[in-house]
């Protein structure tokens, strides 16, 4: 019951009945925002190259500083994971507490990872990005299949338990796909 709106100099947070809730003027650049179904916790990806978790209330529980800006960020229903794309083609996976339990680079050359979508329970995750691929990945960080797409991957979903997926391409194409 929380939407972020995220700007350059901060991130406010707003309740069903779009009042402001909080704001945090410490999060700069900010590229994404994703928020837990569940938990309402929120995940943030910045132009700072930072990625950051926060508590429904807009406290820190925790950030991590990445190589390059985050461009697109997904947190799974009951906020165990939390998934970052980054500008420099880098996909990671944290847990909840902020360890990383892996990460890969999704291409040959630095294409950003434009889009990232995690399952409600945590056990997939896709991904497309600018390289004209897209990506679908288990927990443990292995790839089920990766498809080369007619244009740079836009957007990506997937479905609660990770059996379905979808991604749009600049070419105005939807793809829709079974995991298996």
């Amino acid at each position: 019951k929380t939407a972020g709106v995220g700007h350059k100099n901060g991130l406010i947070t707003l309740n069903e009945r779009g009042s402001v809730k909080w704001v945090n003027k410490k999060i700069k650049r900010i590229r994404d925002i994703s928020v837990s179904t569940r938990t309402g916790k929120i995940v943030v990806g910045s132009g700072q190259k930072v990625v950051y978790l926060l508590d429904g209330k807009g406290t820190v529980l925790w950030h991590r500083e990445l190589q390059s800006a985050a461009v697109s960020t997904s947190i799974s229903s009951n906020g165990n994971v939390v998934v970052v794309g980054t500008r420099l083609g880098r996909l990671l996976v944290f847990d909840g507490k902020g360890k990383m339990l892996w990460e890969t680079h999704l291409s040959n050359s630095d294409f950003p990872v434009n889009s990232v979508d995690v399952s409600s329970d945590g056990q997939f995750i896709v991904a497309g990005t600018n390289y004209s691929r897209v990506y679908l990945h288990d927990i443990k960080g292995n790839v089920l299949w990766s498809e080369e797409t007619t244009a740079e991957v836009l957007q990506t979903c997937i479905s609660s338990n990770g059996d379905y997926v979808g991604y749009l391409t600049n070419d105005r194409t939807f793809y829709f796909g079974v995991k298996s």
